[in-house]
């Protein structure tokens, strides 16, 4: 009885279904797993029941209530996102890089000062250079890195990838 031993353990759903005639012990069973879980902090909100009558353990049964349980646990829930206006004050290529990457602007830059950042936020890099000059990346270790350039008093940013 893992769920009395352990109680809730995070947020979650469950969606229990079964038809009356899968085994006398199913509807039992799931009236005590849904009292179980009550008891140990799961709301009335996370979990629902579904009894049917005459339903059974069959591919059909299963293939009919499959929709009510898909609406009911991914309601209220964003299934696709919008996709953001790209930053379109400089880009970076490749991305994933291995060796060198480029900064590209459809704004004038000329001399910019260039940064880099490890994931735990250690300055790994640091020059002042002419914007079209590649930056040599090929010692970095594989892993999310986040570059910052300062062009005149305008600071920007933007992530990019070592992946060798």
């Amino acid at each position: 009885n893992y769920v009395a031993s352990e109680g809730k353990q995070q947020e979650m759903k469950f969606y229990f279904v079964s038809g009356t005639n899968e085994s006398s012990d199913m509807v039992p069973d799931i009236r005590s797993m849904y009292s179980t879980m009550y008891n140990d902090g799961f709301t009335a909100d996370e979990m629902d029941t579904v009894f049917v009558t005459n339903g059974a353990h069959a591919e059909w049964f299963w293939a009919q209530e499959f929709g009510g349980c898909y609406n009911w646990l991914f309601d209220n829930t964003i299934i696709s996102v919008e996709e953001p206006e790209p930053d379109s004050i400089f880009n970076i290529s490749p991305n994933p890089a291995q060796k060198k990457i480029n900064l590209t602007s459809k704004y004038p830059m000329k001399k910019i000062e260039v940064e880099i950042y490890d994931s735990n936020g250690q300055r790994i890099f640091s020059s002042t250079q002419q914007f079209s000059k590649a930056i040599d990346v090929s010692k970095m270790n594989n892993g999310l890195y986040y570059l910052k350039i300062k062009d005149q008093n305008k600071i920007y940013s933007k992530i990019f990838t070592v992946m060798k």
